[in-house]
């Protein structure tokens, strides 16, 4: 098993600002609501990762009002906030893994902020699988990844990769298998961007697993 003192956790998320995230529910929904959605996909998010076996880091994006940075260190302490470096997600995604691994981390686990229903549960699972594999992916129904978990900086999987189409996780076990890597899979999960999404929770979500979110969708 991985060493848990070695352990980090990389949250990449965009800043919950008004008319610039969730934009493909708009206009259904206004920018302010848009917004609103983001803070509580990440208030059900920050107690599961802060008790899930490593140290938290959060990279954001874009470069926001400080007192929406501020807030988000609030809600996510005692995370370590960095701004985002890279012009597109798979640079993103290597630079924070860069980073961490820097800081004399032997193991990381990256997620995103989209995905509903990630629990404590869900981490320590992917602790596990990557404790077995050179690689950990967290499938998303819509084919692409919600979490990767790495053991060592590896460029080539996530430079010059495409994620806009629904063979993202196949693309990327095709691309760990021509470098001889094992691969192993974490829980499936669905991610909340469009409006069959927000039908989808709305009907089925559980209060007590996501109680932010569950407030927001039956106020709509």
């Amino acid at each position: 098993m991985v060493p848990m003192n070695k352990r980090a956790i990389i949250l990449l998320t965009r800043l919950p600002a008004a008319g610039d995230v969730k934009t493909r529910l708009m206009p259904r929904l206004s920018g302010t609501a848009c917004a609103d959605l983001m803070w509580a996909l990440l208030a059900d998010l920050s107690p599961n990762l802060r008790g899930a076996e490593g140290d938290l880091f959060v990279f954001y994006t874009p470069s926001g009002p400080q007192s929406t940075v501020l807030c988000l260190r609030e809600l996510l302490e005692p995370a370590a906030c960095l701004r985002q470096q890279g012009e597109n997600l798979g640079q993103r995604m290597h630079m924070a893994f860069t980073h961490v691994f820097r800081q004399g981390y032997s193991a990381c686990l990256l997620l995103g902020s989209d995905t509903t229903l990630v629990s404590r549960e869900d981490v320590v699972g992917a602790w596990q699988v990557l404790g077995r594999h050179d690689v950990v992916f967290g499938p998303s129904e819509d084919g692409g990844y919600w979490l990767v978990g790495l053991k060592e900086p590896f460029p080539s999987l996530f430079l010059r990769q495409n994620y806009s189409h629904n063979r993202v996780l196949e693309q990327a076990q095709a691309v760990c298998i021509s470098y001889g890597l094992s691969t192993g899979l974490a829980a499936t999960k669905r991610d909340i961007d469009t409006w069959d999404d927000i039908h989808y929770f709305r009907k089925s979500l559980d209060r007590e697993k996501a109680p932010h979110l569950y407030r927001f969708l039956q106020g709509l």
